[in-house]
């Protein structure tokens, strides 16, 4: 294993001043399209601190080096929904800028279905499932109370704790004040990108930001949820190594696998949660985040093995 890289190792050193602790260790976590994480142990708990550089990838973000910067910005405003979150941020000499976060354990909801996906279609299975969803459902609800929406809603900005869902990379979100730096927003993950927003994104120029509402984030969890039941997102695409663009023109289209024929096992009354959720076109789509964890919620109160 290679050694951390000198600048790491002086913002652990950094960050160290401001935890009060020496830095235990360094784990790179991932390395990808411009952001690199890495896990710091300190003996008081350990640290998330993230490099954000410039990215050239056709499905990064673009203005990729100011990434950081600006989650720290979002995160100066939601310090009560996530108290204690963020540590410390700067800018990186030569170009890029980073953060330190207290690291935040939990599963994923694609690690939390696993079992169902492997054929546990037992009502402890179902009732775990719809526990996690429906307090997942209702996290999403309290974030969109205070004006903010995610924006980039994925299996892996979603942390399953014993007893508390945790919501992590705010950088691309959406709320009422205008931050700085800014950043181009075109979708997030393109498996749970709403059709409207695939639309806009393909029909506006690349330098310009799209914005999304309650309901294309309604529709974002959803994908979530579907990619965690089915292990594949609700959109079939035309080529699965299609480039960008074309993915964005299946999702704008609608173009939905059959539920049926792609589920672990028959769960008629989640899936028709999901179908609400997911229908290409907003107006006919489960309207607020409230609503979805009201009939998620509605569920944990019928039988079970339905």
């Amino acid at each position: 294993m290679n050694p951390p890289a000198p600048d790491v190792v002086n913002l652990a050193e950094h960050v160290g001043s401001r935890v009060g602790k020496a830095c235990g260790g360094i784990e790179l976590v991932t390395n990808r399209r411009g952001s690199r994480v890495y896990r710091l142990r300190f003996p008081s708990g350990d640290v998330a601190l993230k490099l954000a550089s410039h990215n050239d990838d056709e499905q990064g973000v673009r203005d990729a080096e100011h990434l950081a910067r600006r989650e720290a910005a979002v995160l100066t405003h939601l310090h009560d929904f996530i108290p204690g979150y963020l540590i410390d941020s700067g800018d990186v000499e030569g170009g890029g800028s980073w953060l330190a976060l207290r690291w935040l354990s939990g599963i994923t909801p694609q690690r939390l279905f696993a079992p169902a996906r492997r054929g546990d279609g037992s009502p402890a299975q179902r009732s775990n499932i719809l526990h996690a969803t429906v307090a997942v459902a209702d996290r999403m609800a309290q974030l969109h109370a205070l004006g903010w929406l995610h924006t980039d809603l994925q299996p892996a900005h979603i942390l399953l704790g014993p007893t508390a869902v945790d919501l992590i990379d705010f950088a691309l979100a959406q709320g009422p004040h205008q931050l700085l730096p800014d950043v181009t927003y075109r979708g997030g993950m393109v498996h749970f990108t709403a059709p409207e927003t695939a639309a806009h994104i393909l029909t506006t120029p690349d330098d310009q930001s799209v914005v999304i509402d309650e309901r294309a984030e309604v529709y974002a969890l959803a994908a979530v949820l579907h990619f965690a039941w089915t292990g594949l997102p609700p959109t079939t695409y035309t080529h699965d190594q299609a480039p960008l663009q074309d993915k964005l023109k299946d999702v704008a289209h609608g173009r939905h696998y059959d539920l049926a024929a792609i589920r672990p096992w028959p769960w008629t009354a989640f899936e028709n949660a999901l179908h609400d959720a997911l229908r290409p076109q907003p107006e006919d789509r489960i309207p607020s985040m409230t609503r979805f964890g009201e009939i998620l919620s509605s569920l944990t109160r019928k039988d079970p093995t339905r």
